[in-house]
């Protein structure tokens, strides 16, 4: 029955920004959809603690997760698990999207679609990007980031051992999460530029040079957590077209992820919900 429904607005992504956007636009229209990939609250799923949203004031993720669901549920909109191939436009100039459960037709189709794990230039079954899929062994941390030491301490706290290896320290980690990593008596390396790692037929070699002399540590798993970077669908729509539109961390990066690209989210889906109007 979706399928054959033309939407006034299709988000794509449930994350913080895309569920942002779906409680702004039900003020406009209760001809909207939200398809999601994977899970409603995307990667914030893998936050150990939230603490830059105020209406989840130092929750996990998997606990903001739960509660962005339950307020879309309460919205009365309707959310399809699916995949987004790509987006066409179509000769009525509304938009086309292939997705893994059907096609789609809406006047406006806003991409919440967040970012991605960058990954790293070798393929290897000894490096992972999200701590669930971690079930056994100790862990090399590759980065500096919260999201580092939020896996880190995630892994800490299921019992595992996880070393943090940064090159440039903890600069952009709120105090709040290196407390709780320093509790957690997680060990973490300032390795500098020395940083290598490699493995051997059945470990995961990391080295780095301290006072001259070269550190070489031996681990069963690597978690590589060096940035993220941007997903988008495929499309032959130019980005600036009126009937496309981006939120959240898909558009740019936040200093304060979840709170701006909810906020962000909020504001793309007032600008729809104007344009539905014809204003």
């Amino acid at each position: 029955m979706l399928r054959k429904n033309i939407f006034d607005a299709v988000i794509i992504g449930g994350g913080c920004a895309g569920t942002g956007a779906a409680l702004k636009l039900r003020d406009y229209s209760r001809n909207v959809l939200v398809i999601e990939r994977k899970r409603i609250g995307g990667l914030i799923y893998y936050a150990h603690r939230v603490s830059n949203m105020p209406f989840f004031k130092n929750e996990t993720g998997i606990s903001v997760c739960r509660r962005m669901e339950c307020f879309l549920i309460d919205s009365g909109l309707p959310v399809l698990f699916a995949e987004v191939y790509d987006v066409k436009k179509t000769l009525e100039g509304l938009v086309k999207l292939r997705t893994s459960e059907g096609d789609i037709i809406t006047r406006y189709a806003l991409f919440a679609t967040g970012r991605m794990p960058v990954k790293y230039e070798k393929e290897s079954k000894r490096i992972k990007y999200f701590h669930d899929e971690i079930k056994e062994g100790e862990t090399a941390v590759i980065g500096g980031g919260e999201v580092a030491v939020s896996q880190a301490i995630s892994l800490k706290q299921r019992g595992l051992t996880a070393d943090i290896f940064t090159r440039s320290g903890l600069k952009n980690v709120n105090s709040a999460l290196k407390r709780e990593a320093d509790m957690e008596n997680i060990k973490i390396i300032h390795a500098g530029e020395s940083l290598k790692f490699g493995e051997s037929s059945d470990k995961v070699i990391v080295a780095y040079r301290a006072k001259d002399e070269e550190i070489i540590l031996l681990y069963d798993n690597l978690l590589y957590s060096c940035g993220r970077e941007p997903v988008m669908p495929q499309t032959d729509f130019n980005i600036n077209d009126e009937h496309i539109s981006r939120a959240g961390t898909v558009k740019k990066e936040f200093p304060s992820q979840c709170d701006d690209a909810f906020k962000d989210g909020e504001a793309e889906g007032m600008k729809i919900g104007l344009k539905l109007r014809g204003e």
